[in-house]
């Protein structure tokens, strides 16, 4: 493998995109916060079904589709707009009559959550053709990240397991390079893209700067069949680039791409923040669960 310590690193921040509501369309931003729970407002909201259940692009392509953004309105109350093809844009309060408090199961995790409501849920359920709710994460720690990574007592939204998925484009473009037809990054739905890196370096890194934020790298990102989605039509495209991947990126855990990431406290991210790599793994170290 190369040696990536020999060569001078001028990574920088290429890409910021959040995704309020978990596998909806995803927002590019030049600058934003990072919170408790990660970058401001990334997957705070997430549809679920008639059980409380949650639901994703694995079953429902469709919410590839669905555009949301948290605004203010007059009295600097927040609200969540809603937009998607065919769909009227709705406006959904995050507090007050209409919404309400339940449990809902989002893998093995069952968060305390606000339930936005009947429009909302209609609007949901005109979205996917089945019985759907849309809910709210208000509380920091109502779930927690996967101890067996990241460090105990580490918040989460409604990410699949961690605050922080980062990819580089460099990886994707030595990806692109094994496929018939190229693909873009959205499919790989990252929060922060990179960009100066060598193909894969990032399985090396186990800490980065990135302006004023620090990440540690707990684990690498297994992928589904969300990455045969294509984003802006919200449908499936078959086998690529799912297949293709998992010829020379499959491990233990699962076919490879992008790493998930945790942090130390709020922070402010822009792009072009020079990226510092502060550790290493290793080599041959993968990233073992903590003891």
């Amino acid at each position: 493998p190369p040696n990536h310590r020999l060569r001078p690193m001028t990574v920088t921040l290429s890409a910021i995109r959040i995704y309020p509501v978990k596998s909806g369309r995803g927002i590019d931003l030049s600058e934003w916060e990072v919170d408790a729970f990660g970058l401001r407002w990334d997957r705070r909201f997430m549809v679920v079904d008639a059980e409380g259940e949650f639901i994703t692009q694995r079953t429902e392509p469709i919410l590839a589709t669905l555009q949301a953004e948290v605004t203010t309105i007059a009295d600097d109350s927040p609200i969540l707009r809603l937009a998607a093809n065919h769909q009227p844009t709705i406006d959904v309060p995050l507090t007050g009559p209409g919404t309400t408090r339940r449990s809902v199961q989002v893998w093995r995790s069952s968060p305390d959550v606000v339930d936005l409501g009947e429009a909302a849920a209609t609007w949901v359920t005109r979205l996917l053709d089945r019985p759907a709710r849309l809910v709210f994460m208000d509380r920091v720690g109502a779930r927690l990240a996967n101890p067996e990574y990241a460090p105990d007592g580490t918040p989460v939204g409604f990410a699949d397991g961690y605050p922080f998925l980062i990819a580089t484009e460099e990886s994707l473009v030595d990806l692109n390079r094994r496929l018939d037809a190229p693909v873009p990054m959205d499919r790989f739905r990252p929060n922060l893209v990179l960009r100066g890196a060598s193909p894969f370096e990032e399985d090396t890194w186990r800490r980065l700067r990135i302006g004023d934020l620090v990440l540690d790298i707990v684990k690498p990102c297994a992928r589904c069949a969300v990455i045969t989605v294509d984003q802006e039509e919200g449908r499936s495209r078959g086998k690529e680039p799912l297949r293709t991947l998992a010829t020379f990126r499959t491990e233990a855990r699962g076919v490879i791409f992008g790493q998930n990431a945790v942090h130390g406290g709020p922070a402010n991210v822009r792009i072009g923040d020079p990226v510092e790599v502060l550790a290493r793994r290793d080599p041959g170290e993968g990233s073992a669960p903590r003891i």
